[in-house]
Parts: C-alpha cells; structure tokens; sequence
C-alpha cells in the first residue's frame, strides 16, 4: 500500500480510538498493519537483563524497533519526577530509601545500576530530561506507568513537548482513572477492567480524549472482545503472572514461542507489553507473512 495511503489510514484510525499506532512506524513497516499489534518494551529494555528506566538503553530499542517504551515515574518530595520502578532506590541506584523522601538535589547525584549491580554512570534520569529526548525523536511512543501520581506531576511535561499524540498514560485504580480521563484528549489513557462491568462504566466516564482498556492476560476472551467492541484501544501483557503463577513471557520461554500465537488467537489486542519485544515482533511478523 503507498505510505500517503498508509499514513491516511492510520491517521483516520487514531481518530477514532481504534489504534494507537502513529502513522509514521506504519509506513515505515515496523507494525504489521494499521490495526495490528504494536509491541511494547516493559521498562524499555529489549530483554530482562538490561538496564531499566534507562534513557540510554530506551535510545537503543527505539532503533532495534522501534517499539513503544513502558516506564515507571516517581515523584521526589519536593515533587521533581524521575524514571523509577521500586518505591525505594536501593536495587537500580547507587542510593539508598524511598525516593518519595530524598529531594531532587539528592536524587540527582545518583546514578543507575545495572541488574548485576555494577555501576553505569548514568544518572538517575528525570522524566523531564526522557521527555525533551522523545520529541526529539519522532520514532519514540511513551507508555506511562504513573502508579498514584497526579496528572499535574506530569502532564506539563508531555504537553510542553506535544507528546500527547504519542503518550499512553497507564492507570490501575479508579481514583487515578477518574483523574487522568478529562484531564487531556490528545494522550491515550488507560483504565484496568476486570470485567464487563468495568468495560461499561469506563466507557461511559470517557467523555472526552482517547480511551485504552487494560485487560489483564488471564481474562477470559470474552472480556477481551467485550473491550474490543467497546471502541477502546485494548491493551494486554506477557509479565503479569497467569492463573497458574506464571507470565507469558515465561511460558514462550518454556514451551516455544507458539505460546504467544495461541495467546493472540482469540483475543483482539492492540498493545502489547513484553520483556521479550523483538521476538515478540518477528514472531507477528512471520505469521502476518504467512
């Protein structure tokens, strides 16, 4: 298909909800189709044994991709906020406590570990500092984990770089949905559903601005076609663990990669977060091929 045409379709597509996919990565081959699955790297790395909430390693697996990069944000106490995934900063800095009571002067003379514990230099990044690299690349798409912050920590950033066409913002409890839904229309906001119930009063509290439905990967189909239909973009995952304690991520590496395959077979997903994305990405790839 000519990439006018192409980037008309994912436009109109984007418009009405239905894919999260910029028209750019579409012509440029690195989904399979306006309406196919766009791969997610969990902590923006390309595997689990890579630094993570790293801008330097987020760089990286944008040109692998490009993929679209989930990060965790934290605030400081004196409301500054960083790239960081655990409540404390003792595993992935050189720092040590929670990073809610150190004050971004502090916080700013750490750096990032990597999962050996060996020193990197890289400094514990700012979500600011992430941001200003987004838009300076136009390939990146955020995916934002945001736990309990506020919309106000952060949505400054994203629109003083006009990232919202590109920005998925993760929530995973009512309060924080309910904040986040009118807050913008351009960023692409996500609510966790359970059920069907979820899927309904979601869908009817998304008056304004774009909405995702995160469906956990152990739901029933049905729930994953219930949110589908709804007209929200549906996001799923391989990290999570499934009802028999393991994740999907851990079940490819067990069984074969046609664990991912089975998984896709009857549940429409449009965003998917793996610790595993490049072959997650050839994996959809080959078999769009065939």
């Amino acid at each position: 298909m000519p990439a006018p045409l192409l980037r008309l379709l994912a436009a109109a597509l984007a418009a009405l909800g239905l894919c999260a996919i910029t028209a750019e990565a579409v012509a440029a081959g690195n989904v399979l189709h306006p309406a196919g699955v766009q791969v997610v790297a969990h902590r923006g790395w390309l595997a689990p044994d890579q630094l993570e909430n790293s801008p330097a390693q987020m760089a990286r697996t944008t040109a692998a991709g490009p993929f679209m990069l989930e990060m965790d944000l934290k605030a400081s106490r004196d409301g500054t906020v960083y790239l960081l995934h655990d409540d404390t900063l003792d595993r992935t800095t050189d720092g040590h406590g929670p990073l809610r009571e150190a004050t971004a002067a502090q916080l700013d003379r750490l750096h990032l570990v990597g999962p050996g514990g060996h020193a990197t230099g890289e400094p514990l990044p700012r979500f600011a500092a992430l941001a200003r690299w987004a838009a300076a690349t136009p390939s990146a798409r955020l995916m934002l984990d945001v736990k309990q912050l506020r919309p106000a920590a952060f949505m400054p950033w994203v629109r003083h770089y006009r990232l919202g066409p590109r920005t998925v913002v993760l929530t995973f409890d009512p309060a924080s949905a309910r904040a986040m839904l009118p807050y913008d229309r351009e960023v692409l906001v996500s609510v966790l559903v359970a059920t069907r119930h979820d899927v309904n009063r979601y869908r009817a509290l998304a008056t304004r601005g774009r909405l995702a439905m995160y469906v956990p990967s152990g739901a029933d189909p049905a729930l994953f076609a219930a949110a589908h239909r709804s007209g929200a973009t549906v996001i799923s995952d391989a990290i999570m663990p499934l009802p028999d304690g393991r994740t999907l991520d851990e079940h490819a590496e067990a069984e074969g990669e046609s664990a991912y395959l089975a998984f896709f077979k009857d549940r429409p997903v449009d965003l998917f977060v793996t610790n595993h994305p490049q072959q997650v990405q050839r994996l959809l790839q080959a078999h769009a091929a065939h």
